[in-house]
């Protein structure tokens, strides 16, 4: 059975804060909503935003109520989509 504190994390969403915020602790739960991450040092929650799920009916929308329980209780939030960080790369190893 699967645990309903936890999901499942994607290859690039571990590569993702493994490289930008290292430091960050990993499905923090606030509000009754599970973030990506939480950098504690800079009251910072974190969503990575897979282009698949991110592209479902109602997504928009369970997004902003996660946005404003963040805001709503003082943390500060940043939202980063895969296809941002695919571009990133893909501009990375075409130099190479």
């Amino acid at each position: 059975m699967a645990n309903p504190n936890k999901r499942m994390v994607s290859k690039e969403e571990t590569k993702f804060l493994d490289e930008y915020f290292p430091k960050c602790m990993r499905q923090f739960r606030l509000g009754g909503k599970l973030y990506d991450g939480y950098d504690k040092e800079n009251n910072l929650l974190i969503e990575y935003d897979g282009s698949y799920w991110h592209s479902l009916p109602g997504t928009k929308e369970k997004d902003e109520v996660k946005n404003n329980i963040a805001l709503d209780n003082g943390y500060r939030l940043i939202r980063i989509s895969s296809d941002e960080v695919y571009f990133k790369w893909s501009l990375y190893y075409k130099r190479m």
